[in-house]
Parts: C-alpha cells; sequence; structure tokens
C-alpha cells in the first residue's frame, strides 16, 4: 500500500508513514511552541502597558490633588483677609459707637444742668428759619400755580389774545368786548360761553380754595349758571343768548364768576373790565400775583357789594355790527343747521324740533 504523504499517486490516500507521521507531529509542535512564544511576548507587552497607565492615572490624581490643595489654600488666604478687613471695620464701629455714647453723655449730662428753657435769641432765630422755609414753599406752590394756569389758558386759546379791539375768542369762538351779543349767532355764542364755563371750572383744580359765588353747571352749548347750588326754574340760567332777561342775567353772574377769579388772586378790581370776561383773564394771566391765592380784602368787600347792588348796565356801543365779524351781520339766519354752524361744533336746538 502507498503513503499518502510521500507516494506520488494520484489516488489520495488517507493513510500516513512513519516518517511522514512523525515530520507531521514535529511540524505541529513546532507551531505549537511558536504560538507560545507569541502568547508570552503578548502578555508582557500588556503587562507593561497596565504599569504604566496605573503609573500615569496616579501621576495624574496626584496632581488634582496638588491644585485642590492649592486652590483651598488660596481660598483660605482670602477668607482670613476678607476676616481681617471686617475685625477692622468692626473695631473702627465699636470706636465710633464709644465716642458717640460719650457725646450723648455729655449731651445729656448738659441738658440736666440746663435750669432754663431755650432763650427769647434761640426761638427767634428757629422761628425766622422756620418762616424762611414757609416763604419758599408758597413761592414755588405760586410758581407751579402759575404755570398750570398759563398752560390751561393756552390750551383753551384764550392766550395769546387776538388784536381785535372788538372781540376775543376762546377755542377760536369769539365773544363781544362789549357784552352785545347782536352781532354773533346764537348757537356761536353759547357754545363760546360753555366753553368759558368749561374753563372757570377747570381754574379750581389749580387755584384751590376757589369758591364761585354763582355755581355753574357745564353742558357744552346749553351750561346753565344760578344764584345758589340748589337754584332751578327762575333762579337757574341758560348761557344761550335768546334775548331774554335771564341770559343778561347768566352773563352778568358769569363776569362776576370772572371777576372774583381776577381778584381772588390778588388783581385790583378797577383794573378788570365790566364786560369783556376773557379780557381780565389775559389780564390775570399777565399779572404777578396770579397763582398766589392771596386776595385782598377791600377788594373782596368791594367785589361782594357790587355783587349785592348789580344791575342790568345795556352797552351803547352802536359800531359793533360795523365792525367785527361781518359774516355774521347778515340779516336773517337759516332755520337748520349751516356749514358754519358744523364749523363751530355747535347744535341748533331748533333742528330738534319737529315741524308741524
Amino acid at each position: 500500500m502507498q503513503c499518502g504523504g510521500c507516494g506520488k499517486s494520484p489516488d489520495q490516500v488517507p493513510l500516513l508513514c512513519a516518517s511522514c507521521t512523525a515530520s507531521s507531529i514535529q511540524q505541529k509542535r513546532t507551531m505549537l511552541m511558536a504560538l507560545r512564544a507569541d502568547v508570552a511576548v503578548l502578555r508582557e507587552k500588556a503587562a507593561s502597558a497596565l504599569k504604566d497607565d496605573i503609573a500615569s492615572e496616579a501621576e495624574e490624581d496626584d496632581e488634582a490633588a496638588a491644585q485642590d490643595a492649592a486652590s483651598q489654600e488660596a481660598r483660605l488666604l482670602n477668607l482670613k483677609g476678607a476676616l481681617d478687613i471686617e475685625r477692622i471695620k468692626l473695631a473702627k464701629l465699636h470706636h465710633t459707637l464709644g465716642k458717640r455714647r460719650d457725646l450723648l453723655a455729655n449731651t445729656k449730662a448738659r441738658l440736666e444742668q440746663l435750669e432754663s428753657p431755650a432763650s427769647d435769641n434761640d426761638m427767634e432765630y428757629i422761628m425766622q428759619g422756620l418762616e424762611r422755609v414757609s416763604r419758599w414753599n408758597d413761592q414755588n406752590l405760586m410758581a407751579v400755580r402759575r404755570t398750570k394756569v398759563l398752560q390751561l389758558l393756552q390750551l383753551v386759546k384764550v392766550i395769546p389774545a387776538d388784536r381785535s379791539p372788538y372781540f376775543r375768542t376762546i377755542m377760536g369762538l369769539p365773544l363781544p368786548i362789549s357784552g352785545r351779543f347782536d352781532g354773533i349767532p346764537p348757537e356761536v355764542a353759547a357754545a363760546a360761553l360753555g366753553r368759558l364755563i368749561h374753563l372757570l371750572l377747570l381754574l379750581p383744580k389749580y387755584l384751590s380754595p376757589l369758591v364761585y359765588p354763582f355755581p355753574m353747571v357745564f353742558n357744552g352749548s346749553m351750561s346753565t349758571i344760578a344764584r345758589e347750588p340748589s337754584d332751578e326754574g327762575a333762579g337757574c340760567h341758560t348761557l344761550y343768548p335768546d334775548g331774554s332777561l335771564g341770559f343778561e342775567r347768566a352773563v352778568a353772574m358769569l363776569q362776576h364768576n370772572v371777576a372774583f377769579v381776577c381778584v381772588s388772586q390778588g388783581m385790583a378790581l378797577a383794573d378788570l373790565h365790566p364786560t369783556d370776561a376773557l379780557g381780565n383773564l389775559v389780564q390775570l394771566s399777565d399779572h404777578a400775583t396770579l397763582g398766589s391765592c392771596s386776595p385782598r380784602e377791600d377788594q373782596l368787600v368791594a367785589l361782594r357789594q357790587r355783587q349785592l347792588a348789580s344791575t342790568d348796565m345795556p352797552s351803547d356801543d352802536e359800531t359793533l355790527m360795523d365792525h367785527v365779524l361781518p359774516q355774521y351781520a347778515e340779516p336773517s339766519r337759516p332755520q337748520v343747521m349751516t356749514a358754519s354752524m358744523l364749523e363751530w361744533n355747535v347744535i341748533d336746538p331748533r333742528a330738534a324740533i319737529p315741524k308741524p
């Protein structure tokens, strides 16, 4: 039988001879020894690498611990410095408190030794100082009041005043200086008088205390004025120029209220115009005592006497229709609202009356 290892037969024979078997076993042994040697080398490499890693980790841990210790030491030094600063502050505070305690004790002892109250000179000095402070406060209050009133007059366009010698305007609505309303449509005049009442009702907010002799109610062009707060009927008049005696009385009471405002701010009654209400307010805006709210007693008495002895005084100015607002001097007026009425933003009460 031929050998499967050394024989050269084309047939595959699974059996080996003794020499082929011995050589195969020797080859296997050599390979096994080589593998064992490789394993030993790898083990040595792994052990050396593990030792290096352990050493590096230990070094890193040592460095981190050293850094932590250094930071904690620096923090401790900072805390010690802050504590020293606080101790110094506390020592200074104790020293200051001791001085103040001694000063308080000395002052208390001096006060106990005084047998009489403060002298007259000291009291006089204190009263003079309080008086100066009071005058300073009054001046500041007067300046603030004056500023607010001037701003209000500018807001309603009373100032700067028109240069017309016959008319004054409020919010662009004309009021005659002479007190005659013949040259103005009643709707426009009523709207202007309503604006004036609105202005007068706003003034007490800045010139307090200010209580008008004749109470007023603002209702646009149908505003009213009365002799007493509870007056109704004949005692309450609507400021709508219908030609009645009640309207003339209402205008006179309104002019009296304007005069009362001026007199309450220190103006003289002789300086006021008897019928030019807006002109009196313009004079008030230029007066030095605006905002003082300190009237002269003699002027208040004179105003009160004028109120008690008031009579209707119609104007003798016959040239009113020839000089002012010719667009209002037409012989007849329409029975309903026109473009000019819409421009004045007034209401024609006749337009609301149903036709028969």
